[in-house]
């Protein structure tokens, strides 16, 4: 999408397709110099989508928060709605509006799809800040402390700068029936399973029978992995694997990686790319001080994969910030609404359950799996109350007021993004 304040070539062809639009947006035609006149004057921000030089699809801003889309290309209204939220929160608002005459039902289908409630007066709004997807009934994501054994000592893993494992010695792998009865459920909601937590998952002697079972009930299975042992066997059975890299070079990947092979990772990750043919294959970088994050970008692509995650720096309230980009996603002072409450839930290998990712430690854990089902949890009253207070701006808990990455956590450019940026890559 482009801006039509910095690519004013293209406003001849914007008002073209916008009086095309008239009857629907109960408006009048406009000219050229009546556009530019608007866009001085800074009355809201349009954003338009050009094909061969032509403006074929339209999304506007209002500075009253009013959205508005017309497009001469079916099924387009989805993605500039989405469009819409993200400038929405760019600028800060709670939430956007939009009204359509009563017959054109087209457009009300597609406002109510995208989440807008209709109001007694016909118009409709929703809050840019929300459940997305379904998520107000059951998590798009349940992420699972799957191991807590891991053969590396990477110097900017919490897990290695805390004595989290220690506590975790009774339990140190998620035991199949525990996993199999998480999989039943995320699988009956087509939810992403991602095994990440403390240690490699690779390491956990029934991985491929348990991700396996997983996809076959339903769940989108997603790895990350440090790269160490091969992962042939889940290729073209899991949905993603995220190879955690963070060196673009073998003397970085030495300082970054210790205890890891460079040459090792290079050939797991080439073995993974030359055999897939559904499974997405991504690299992740930590954007910390001592790594050449540019060379991470070159390598990476050069091989092939479909996307270099560059991650933002987290401390998890254990480690000694080493960030080398620390510009916010969201403003601190703001106290913006956290993502994590909206899509994600956090399961660790007993099945305790807390409310963030970042409570790495589950020392807020309030929940457990083997007591309640998945769905009554993440509707139940303990996370509304959290939700509500995080839409409110008002009345954090400890481990929210405590956070130092808050304000690293994004709604725009997430897990979401990136994997349907990998989808494109593979198919472009």
């Amino acid at each position: 999408m482009l801006a039509l304040a910095q690519n004013r070539q293209y406003v001849s062809s914007y008002v073209d397709l916008r009086n095309q639009y008239v009857r629907e947006l109960a408006t009048e035609v406009i000219t050229v110099d009546s556009t530019i006149e608007w866009m001085n004057y800074g009355q809201g921000d349009i954003f338009c989508e050009v094909e061969n030089g032509i403006v074929v699809a339209t999304v506007i801003v209002y500075e009253t928060q009013e959205v508005a889309v017309f497009s001469s290309r079916p099924l387009r209204g989805d993605k500039l709605l989405a469009e819409a939220e993200v400038v929405a929160r760019s600028k800060g608002y709670d939430y956007l509006w939009a009204w359509t005459i009563p017959e054109n039902e087209r457009a009300r289908k597609m406002f109510r799809r995208n989440g807008y409630i209709e109001r007694e007066d016909g118009s409709f709004k929703k809050g840019v800040y929300c459940f997305r997807n379904g998520s107000d009934k059951f998590p798009l994501m349940v992420v699972l402390s799957f191991t807590y054994v891991c053969n590396a000592r990477c110097p900017n893993c919490p897990y290695n700068n805390s004595s989290i494992r220690d506590t975790y010695k009774d339990a140190l792998w998620m035991q199949p029936e525990l996993f199999k009865k998480i999989a039943d459920e995320c699988g009956s909601h087509g939810a992403v399973l991602r095994l990440s937590g403390g240690g490699e998952p690779f390491l956990h002697k029934d991985i491929v029978e348990l991700a396996k079972y997983a996809t076959d009930k339903g769940c989108k299975v997603s790895i990350i992995t440090n790269g160490s042992k091969s992962v042939l066997e889940l290729i073209d059975v899991v949905d993603m694997i995220e190879f955690s890299v963070d060196a673009g070079n073998e003397e970085d990947y030495r300082r970054g990686r210790p205890g890891l092979d460079w040459f090792l990772l290079n050939r797991h990750v080439i073995d993974a790319i030359e055999k897939r043919t559904k499974t997405i294959v991504i690299v992740s970088a930590i954007n910390q001080v001592d790594i050449d994050i540019d060379a991470v970008k070159n390598h990476w692509s050069h091989i092939g994969v479909a996307a270099v995650q560059i991650r933002k720096y987290l401390t998890w309230g254990y480690n000694q910030d080493k960030s080398a980009d620390l510009k916010p996603y969201l403003a601190p002072e703001k106290r913006i609404p956290c993502p994590w409450l909206f899509e994600r839930l956090n399961i660790d290998s007993r099945g305790d359950v807390t409310y963030c990712g970042e409570d790495i430690a589950f020392e807020h854990k309030f929940a457990n799996v083997n007591d309640r089902s998945i769905q009554e949890i993440w509707t139940g009253s303990e996370f509304t109350i959290l939700r509500n207070k995080h839409l409110a701006r008002q009345g954090h808990p400890a481990m929210c007021l405590d956070c130092s990455d808050w304000k690293y956590r994004t709604w725009d450019y997430n897990y979401w993004r990136l994997r349907a940026d990998a989808s494109i890559n593979l198919t472009a």
